[in-house]
């Protein structure tokens, strides 16, 4: 059996290789795609996006106009990255003014970010983004090794008051050739790609929804502008969702890996666990979408945010292979050992620049998840071209994304005030 199971996990390796090989030919080719539209003045949250995928989300978001958070668990590289990102609002802001005619109005960026402090790139438009002013990035601190350190970050956000738009669950880890545990006991691919996410995703909907209820019980003038302002989760997962094992013989062990550790199966029952997830949450938007619905057609009021086109939405995504320091690192350590010598060049030099695709290209693929229409994308599975794409039978199923999702609100222990349900 672990024969046919290693065989299978092999096979769709080399399946999700040849679907990204076209992905990465597309890219080449210059696949056009309409800018971005529908994210001035929102407010994002991305974790990881200090580098990678999550950073060039990033930096595709402040060019369209957005604020972006940088959720990380190094301030100190995030900082960094967003000192970059800040430098590089200001260079497309300077071109911008000056293809423009005119004199360019950014400011110079800041030296680095701090701790919850913002750096502007500067008000001038952004010609990325059909001239959006960029937006501001800020930076938090977030290690989804620690559940502590989830709600931590969420209790900060929640106390700030502030509202979160679009929430891009990027962060994760690939394949380490060896066991790890998180600092809560579990296995670190299940808790920092699936678990902790799931666990931030919970609370920070919760947050969202409890304000629009305080300003609804308010009354206030901007009930309406407050309404119209749906929240978008994005979670990332893989194509490698179809060699996910979560019989009910397996998910009991699936947390922790106690009884046998295969990285490649760890990965890809983190990333089913990530797809069913999505799917689950965006069917509890639906149904409370309906609902508000039916009850301000009872009363005689309109209904905005509580409209399916309209209303919160969660949505998969899988970029694609990409080519960052987690994949390259990946495909090094399939070598053999004693080969690395020969085979690091080869991987860094010829396999993951030619096979892989750009972070700048996959964090297209967010962007179309990002801004697409509900009717299009909620509760999809988004792969590389962007469009819907196909999931395995598993990922389809209510009734284990139902399991998984209690399994999650289990381990995280979330109770009625911060689990969505």
């Amino acid at each position: 059996m672990r024969l046919l199971t290693d065989i299978y996990l092999n096979l769709l390796g080399m399946g999700e290789l040849l679907e990204n090989a076209g992905a990465v030919l597309q890219d080449r080719l210059g696949r056009k795609r309409p800018a971005p539209r529908g994210l001035q003045g929102k407010t994002a949250i991305v974790t990881g996006g200090n580098a990678g995928v999550g950073y060039a989300t990033a930096e595709a978001l402040l060019a369209a106009g957005s604020d972006v958070v940088l959720a990380c668990r190094s301030l100190e590289r995030a900082q960094d990255a967003a000192a970059l990102l800040a430098a590089a609002a200001a260079a497309r802001a300077a071109r911008s003014g000056a293809q423009a005619g005119g004199p360019a109005r950014a400011s110079s960026p800041a030296a680095g970010a701090t701790h919850g402090a913002g750096s502007s790139g500067g008000p001038a438009a952004a010609e990325e983004a059909g001239a959006a002013p960029p937006g501001k990035v800020e930076v938090e601190l977030l290690d989804l090794a620690s559940l502590d350190s989830v709600r931590r970050f969420a209790a900060r956000w929640e106390a700030s008051g502030r509202r979160l738009d679009l929430l891009v669950l990027n962060a994760g880890i690939m394949c380490p050739p060896d066991r790890l545990e998180s600092a809560d006991g579990l296995e670190l691919q299940f808790q920092s790609n699936f678990l902790a996410h799931f666990e931030l995703a919970n609370r920070l909907v919760r947050h969202a929804q409890r304000q629009r209820r305080r300003a609804q019980q308010g009354g206030r003038a901007q009930q309406g502008q407050q309404q119209a302002r749906p929240l978008r989760v994005l979670w990332l997962t893989s194509m490698t969702h179809w060699g996910g094992d979560l019989s009910p013989g397996e998910l009991a062990d699936v947390p922790y890996c106690r009884q046998r550790y295969i990285p490649f199966q760890a990965y890809a029952n983190s990333k089913l666990c990530t797809l069913l997830a999505a799917k689950h949450l965006d069917r509890l938007f639906a149904r409370d979408a309906a609902q508000q619905a039916g009850g301000a057609a009872g009363s005689g009021a309109t209904a905005t945010v509580s409209g399916q086109q309209g209303r919160d939405m969660s949505v998969a995504v899988h970029p694609g292979l990409v080519d960052t320091f987690l994949a390259r690192n990946y495909f090094k350590g399939t070598a053999p050992r004693v080969l690395r010598p020969l085979t690091d060049p080869f991987f860094e030099r010829f396999f993951c620049p030619r096979l892989l695709r750009s972070p700048e290209a996959a964090a297209q693929t967010v962007l179309y998840a990002a801004t697409a229409p509900a009717q299009e994308v909620g509760g999809a599975y988004v792969g590389t071209a962007p469009r819907v794409g196909h999931h395995s039978r598993a990922a389809g199923d209510p009734a284990l994304a139902a399991r998984v999702w209690e399994l999650g609100a289990h381990l995280c222990q979330l109770g009625e005030e911060d689990l969505v349900a």
